[in-house]
């Protein structure tokens, strides 16, 4: 994280350090962000190949809630020319400024071959979370007409979850004889802890048109290489998971900005208002291991790990941002 906040600063450095020649100038944004994001991450695993009691193998599903009021600041140095701006660099960060309005549901499957999936237990758990988004970019100007400009753009997101699962009420369906009536669940305990980090590279276009009252439109897409680790503590079994993986995923922005008052120097107020969509997918193996005694189980697991699980990760959020921001 450290290693975003380094580049970013000498970007900045660079570009307003050098000698202005003619029809060069720099224009650098402020802006604070407040937003709301709508949105959830399913984590999914699947082990097969358990050839037990007709049991061929189990599915699980975890849906965990991203529905927040985040807040924090963007920075932006805009370099213009004689054809307009030139380019554009940026870096922001953004946190969770309350839990998530949703609830965390657990849905599990047995796998009988011949069968296939049995849904047997859902759970629903109320969530307590941190968040941090970061982000680094530069945008250069690859054609501009009139008052219309596209840029290629390029940068990396860092973005880290943590999300304490508490107490669950649901219900179970007994494996061993499924005639039986389902029965109720419930408990007040810490049930989960859940981490989740994504390092995202990305690279895409950017197009912006200004015109002569003060208003500017942004719209830009992205694709991201996604790089996953997350790691849960299954407090109620006893047991961690630990896993990892590469996907894919895209992002794209909106954003309107008004400058009322437009002039060629000194401080400007300006109110823009932003929406942000990402969507991305993760595939990797997970290991789980072990810690102590597993009520769910037979015998004492503690100790046991097993490794090369599949599992997925999907994740999309619609953030819309209102800020009000001074340009100098």
């Amino acid at each position: 994280m450290r290693r975003l906040y380094i580049i970013g600063f000498i970007l900045a450095v660079l570009m307003a350090g050098r000698p202005l020649s003619a029809g060069e100038t720099y224009r650098f944004r402020m802006t604070p962000i407040f937003g709301r994001t709508f949105g959830e991450t399913q984590y999914e695993l699947k082990l097969t190949g358990l050839g037990e009691d007709g049991l061929s193998g189990i599915k699980s599903r975890l849906e965990f809630p991203l529905d927040y009021i985040s807040g924090g600041a963007r920075l932006t140095l805009d370099y213009h020319d004689d054809l307009g701006c030139r380019w554009i660099f940026a870096a922001g960060i953004t946190v969770g400024l309350n839990n998530p309005y949703g609830i965390m549901k657990d849905h599990d499957w047995a796998i009988a071959a011949g069968y296939g999936d049995y849904k047997w237990s859902y759970t629903e758990s109320e969530a307590e979370m941190n968040l941090v988004d970061i982000h680094l970019s530069a945008a250069r100007r690859l054609y501009s007409w009139n008052r219309t400009a596209t840029y290629f753009t390029a940068g990396i997101a860092y973005r880290r979850v943590v999300q304490d699962i508490i107490g669950y009420t649901g219900w179970q369906i007994d494996l061993d004889d499924p005639a039986l009536p389902r029965r109720t669940v419930q408990g007040d305990r810490p049930a989960l802890y859940y981490r989740v980090e994504y390092l995202s590279p990305l690279a895409g276009l950017l197009y912006r048109y200004e015109t002569t009252s003060g208003l500017t439109f942004d719209l830009s897409a992205a694709y991201l290489l996604v790089l996953a680790e997350d790691y849960d503590d299954h407090l109620l079994r006893f047991k961690t998971s630990v896993g990892d993986g590469i996907g894919h995923g895209f992002c794209s922005m909106v954003a309107v900005r008004y400058l009322p008052l437009v002039r060629s120097s000194g401080p400007q107020p300006f109110l823009e208002l932003r929406g942000d969509l990402t969507a991305l997918r993760v595939n990797g193996n997970q290991t789980q291991r072990w810690y102590g005694d597993d009520p769910a189980g037979e015998g004492d697991e503690t100790g046991q790990s097993i490794g090369g699980i599949p599992h997925e990760f999907v994740s999309t959020q619609l953030a819309l941002g209102f800020s009000l921001g001074i340009a100098f």
